[in-house]
């Protein structure tokens, strides 16, 4: 809960944070926050302090989730946007399957206040890695537009113009919380309901791990367009609503390991999807606000699972859970196919709005066309040579006038001019 809780609260400003400050600056300091708080966790005995603690770690995470997932389009080409996520998600998800397995076995020869310190050297020698990492930052006209108050309010204005991502938000905030029921009734359907016991319960969790992985290596080969990753997201919604239906049916450990690796392929497909959708479909300027609300989403859904479970699970037992997490992801799955189906529907309709206005209108009378001028060259060059012909006359009447009193010429000379007539006709 302490985990959850600030990128509930703070991950909407921490977003506006990356639209302005360094990206990399951003993830260091989220780590090293981290870092920090492990740390103390290893010193500090009282509750109080725990919690404390606990929450600022939460906070660092948020950090570092949000700088990362903003720069992760930056720094690959665009076609290599769904390898770069998939690989980030594989990494990140083979971290969380194997860092409880490593914690228990560390457990077993060392206190918890050790495996608190290497918790915090992990977050230590992150944050030196990313060091040598440029992860960029925002542009001058996102840092500008970015809200330094209301980061919440622009990233909430600006997905009323975007109903693709709405949708997408909205139903990833649902399946998100079917994941949070789950993971709250997967211990007690493996000791109770498939009487596996402990190891039963941790070979499910290795499996769902694996699962996770085949899915990062499904999502690294999907394509980056639009068509192809709304497809892929709704398709992981079918596989995940499946996969725990299935396991509230199991009748035997078998089956429920099978249906649990399904499980983990269908919720990678979904979260890969999401973050490449918010990736190309989110302005620049607000990548990161928007990324900020969708973990506020999200990390929401998952503190209401949380705090509902309990009262499910008493009510009506594990399988309870299951079988209504995986009916109500399918439900989810129908409604965003439609929405999307009638926002797909509905763009080209809306550039056809004049003409159907106009559709019960007389056509306009059309004009005759215009009539090309007529060009009459060779009485335009008779009237330009005739009028060149009388210069030339009068010009040379002069010259001979004039020459004729100079020298006294008799007026019988040829003139050089030849006879009018001669010279004036067509």
């Amino acid at each position: 809960m302490c985990n959850l809780l600030p990128g509930v609260i703070l991950s909407p400003y921490f977003g506006g944070l990356a639209d302005r400050w360094p990206r990399q600056r951003l993830a260091v300091v989220g780590d090293l926050v981290g870092a920090g708080a492990f740390a103390g966790l290893a010193v500090v005995p009282s509750f109080a302090a725990t919690v404390m603690l606990a929450l600022t770690a939460g906070a660092g995470v948020a950090i570092s989730r949000c700088a990362v997932k903003a720069a992760l389009p930056t720094l690959v080409a665009p076609d290599q946007r769904s390898v770069a996520t998939a690989l980030w998600g594989a990494s990140r998800d083979a971290g969380m399957t194997a860092g409880p397995g490593v914690a228990a076995i560390l457990m077993l020869v060392v206190s918890p206040e050790l495996v608190l310190a290497a918790n915090a050297a992990t977050f230590a020698t992150s944050a030196l890695l990313l060091q040598r990492v440029d992860l960029g930052r925002a542009s001058l006209a996102a840092a500008g537009s970015a809200d330094r108050r209301f980061p919440l309010r622009e990233a909430t204005s600006a997905l009323g113009g975007l109903p693709d991502l709405r949708v997408v938000m909205i139903a990833g905030s649902a399946v998100a919380l079917a994941g949070g029921l789950i993971n709250v009734a997967e211990p007690v359907l493996a000791v109770r309901g498939l009487a596996a016991g402990d190891s039963g319960y941790a070979v499910l969790v290795a499996v769902y791990g694996l699962g996770m992985l085949a899915g990062g290596w499904v999502n690294a080969r999907c394509g980056n367009d639009l068509a192809t990753l709304r497809r892929t997201w709704l398709a992981g919604m079918a596989v995940t609503g499946a996969g725990i239906c299935a396991t509230g049916a199991a009748p035997t450990l078998s089956v429920a390991i099978a249906s649990f690796a399904v499980t983990g392929v269908g919720n990678v497909l979904v979260i890969g999807s999401e973050i490449r959708l918010l990736q190309e479909r989110s302005p620049e300027a607000l990548v990161g606000r928007l990324f900020g609300l969708y973990d506020s989403i999200y990390n929401g859904a998952l503190t209401s699972a949380l705090l509902i479970a309990g009262a499910v699970l008493a009510w009506g037992g594990p399988r309870t859970i299951f079988l209504l997490a995986g009916a109500g992801v399918l439900a989810v799955l129908a409604c965003a196919a439609v929405c999307l189906r009638s926002i797909e529907t509905d763009r080209p309709q809306s550039k056809l709005e004049p003409d159907r206005l106009d559709a019960g209108r007389a056509p306009p009378r059309s004009r005759p066309p215009e009539r090309p001028p007529r060009h009459e060259e060779t009485h335009d060059h008779d009237r330009e040579s005739l009028a060149q012909c009388a210069s030339d006359s009068r010009a040379v009447g002069r010259v001979t006038t004039s020459t004729r009193r100079s020298r006294r010429l008799p007026r019988g000379r040829p003139s050089a001019c030849p006879p009018r007539r001669d010279r004036c006709l067509p």
